[in-house]
């Protein structure tokens, strides 16, 4: 009869203990996919973020808020494209120091901290285009862009001078959703001229 009631203990007890494990783990790991490394440049240094804020960050550097609500989420999709495909690729780029992605620009995304976006704007309408970013990432979480089942590499500009290059005329290689088209609407550009 103890033998008995031994093993009712312990099949009890691993009904009870050995789901809450597996379960606590589960939600461990998805609490992690919720952050990653980013080098911020400008510091040089590594800081662990949340993914959700640094996409935020990224479309108010990539992007006026003051653009329609449409082409923010677009904006979104793409930045949370280009950071899974660096995921994904894990490259462990020297210029990132360990860190999935950087801050520089001209290696990575734009990014620029909410407080420093919020300075920049500098206006009554700070927590409406805050808001408006936010609302763009939140509303498209868990949009990647996909290409025969692989993510794609998520490479735009904002100005093309009226038709866009192939990619292989550009890094050599060619990939068949970056093809040479044509872009009008450039003249409208803020970035159209610069000095």
């Amino acid at each position: 009869m103890k033998k008995i009631l031994l093993i009712i203990f312990y099949i009890f007890i691993l009904t009870l203990i050995v789901p809450f494990i597996v379960v606590r783990i589960c939600i461990n790991n998805n609490e992690k996919e919720k952050y990653i490394n980013v080098y911020v440049k400008a510091e040089e240094k590594v800081r662990e973020m949340e993914v959700s804020q640094y996409l935020k960050e990224v479309v108010s550097a990539e992007m006026p808020a003051e653009f329609e609500f449409e082409a923010l989420k677009a904006q979104a999709v793409a930045a949370r494209t280009y950071l899974e495909r660096k995921k994904e690729l894990n490259e462990n780029d020297e210029a990132h120091k360990g860190a999935v992605i950087c801050t520089d620009s001209t290696h990575c995304k734009a990014w620029i901290s909410e407080e420093e976006r919020r300075k920049m704007w500098n206006s009554e309408k700070n927590d409406e285009y805050w808001d408006k970013i936010s609302r763009a990432v939140d509303e498209t979480e868990d949009e990647i862009l996909m290409y025969k089942g692989e993510i794609v590499n998520a490479v735009f500009h904002s100005t093309s001078s009226g038709k866009t290059e192939n990619s292989a005329d550009v890094w050599g290689n060619d990939v068949p959703y970056l093809k040479s088209v044509e872009s009008e609407g450039d003249l409208f550009s803020p970035k159209y001229k610069s000095e």
